[in-house]
């Protein structure tokens, strides 16, 4: 299988992921960390349940992937993830040294469904310099099928 096509599936396992999230009424992040084709951790965002503003997908999945492999280092490994990074998951990406960085939504995109943090995104922008970042935009409708899931439900609770 060619790495785009390995890119492609594995976003859209994060974007289940995220899509999954939500459905449990939580915000629309998930993430994986995979080598090649195998999945070594996965996670979504569960901040609101935790009361915890660290619990992103990106930071849960780093977490539990460091544990496995027994190393803080994950340069072997690339992350997906169903939105640009945070600056916070920015730095911990950084920190974790991992190899490539592959995303659905463009913080740009996320800020349409009332994710306010630009200002971030673009210091998020220049900590992930110097790792390889990807944004696959064939996936369209369904990369943003959870935040309009969200968003809806966020309509509806009001």
């Amino acid at each position: 299988m060619d790495q785009e096509t390995i890119d492609t599936s594995l976003l859209s396992k994060a974007i289940d992921l995220a899509a999954t999230n939500v459905a449990d009424g939580q915000r629309p992040f998930g993430a994986l960390l995979a080598r090649g084709e195998e999945i070594v951790a996965q996670a979504a965002n569960t901040a609101e349940r935790s009361n915890d503003p660290t619990d992103h997908a990106e930071i849960a999945a780093i977490r539990t992937a460091t544990r496995l492999l027994k190393s803080e280092r994950l340069d072997c490994l690339t992350l997906y993830t169903s939105c640009e990074p945070c600056c916070m998951c920015a730095s911990a990406i950084r920190w974790a040294g991992l190899g490539r960085v592959v995303f659905a939504l463009a913080r740009e995109e996320a800020e349409e469904y009332g994710f306010h943090d630009m200002v971030a995104a673009d210091v998020s922008r220049v900590i992930l310099s110097a790792v390889p970042v990807t944004q696959v935009g064939t996936l369209g409708a369904a990369a943003r099928a959870p935040f309009d899931t969200w968003k809806a439900r966020q309509v509806n609770d009001r």
